[in-house]
């Protein structure tokens, strides 16, 4: 089940990226939330995560296109 959750999230993903590319962006934010965690913040992580997914769902399916 998590191979294909991770298969299905790479074809978005690449998808996504050819439209808007945004690797660079999506990197610094795997670093925020990785240092928050290293850091024991957890809600700090929780939200960065959030707002990660959130800003890539915003992108990747834009309203009204």
């Amino acid at each position: 089940m998590l191979d294909e959750l991770r298969d299905q999230a790479a074809l978005v993903s690449t998808i996504a990226w050819q439209a808007v590319p945004s690797w660079e962006r999506e990197a610094r934010e795997h670093r925020e939330i990785l240092a928050r965690a290293l850091d024991g913040d957890a809600d700090g992580a929780a939200g960065a995560l959030h707002e990660h997914i959130a800003s890539f769902v915003r992108r990747a399916f834009p309203e009204g296109e």
